[in-house]
This record gives structure tokens, C-alpha cells and sequence, in this order.
């Protein structure tokens, strides 16, 4: 349905940022008050940060690109094999209908 909480927009509490307290998943909705705590698995954070300084892609190996060259080249070839092969039929199938 497209149609969100009571037909306004922006109202549903995980449209407006409150993030949801799992009413679908089991054991947790129908089984458990809103206000009651849940058991986190994992309390603590992971132990590496990310790089903030990090430059996002422009970089690509040249094993990637030897493999996108052949893969390209595998394709133009089987597709001008295809082509010769389908002029080949055509020519024979028209040489059949005017019995030569």
C-alpha cells in the first residue's frame, strides 16, 4: 500500500525517525509491553573505526580491467559469429525458395 498512517503523510512513527520496536518479529510483538527492555545481542561497538580520509573509488586494478577487456571482446566476437551465421541461413533459405 502506498497509503501511509491514517492517510497524512510523515506521521507513521518510522517515517518521522522513531525507529520501530519490531511488532513483527517473533516473540517481541504481542509478547512484550513497548516500555520493556529488550536483550541486545552485541552491547559494544566494533573495535575498528573507519578511515574518514579514505578516497572512495577512481581506483581499479588492471587484473579488472584485462578481465573486462576480454569479456568484452568474447562478446563482440560471438555477436559478429552470430551476425555471419544468420546471413549465412538467410542466404540459403532464399536460395531453397527460388529452387536453385
Amino acid at each position: 500500500s502506498t497509503l501511509q498512517f491514517c492517510d497524512v503523510g510523515g506521521v507513521w512513527p518510522v517515517a518521522i525517525g522513531h525507529p520501530c520496536y519490531g511488532c513483527n518479529e517473533e516473540g517481541i510483538g504481542f509478547h512484550k509491553g513497548i516500555h520493556q527492555l529488550a536483550h541486545v545481542e552485541n552491547q559494544t561497538p566494533r573495535s575498528e573505526k573507519p578511515d574518514v580520509n579514505m578516497k572512495e573509488g577512481g581506483n581499479i586494478s588492471a587484473g579488472a580491467v584485462g578481465l573486462l577487456g576480454g569479456v568484452v571482446g568474447l562478446v563482440a566476437g560471438v555477436s559478429v559469429m552470430a551476425v555471419r551465421e544468420l546471413g549465412r541461413q538467410q542466404k540459403k533459405d532464399n536460395a531453397d525458395s527460388r529452387g536453385e
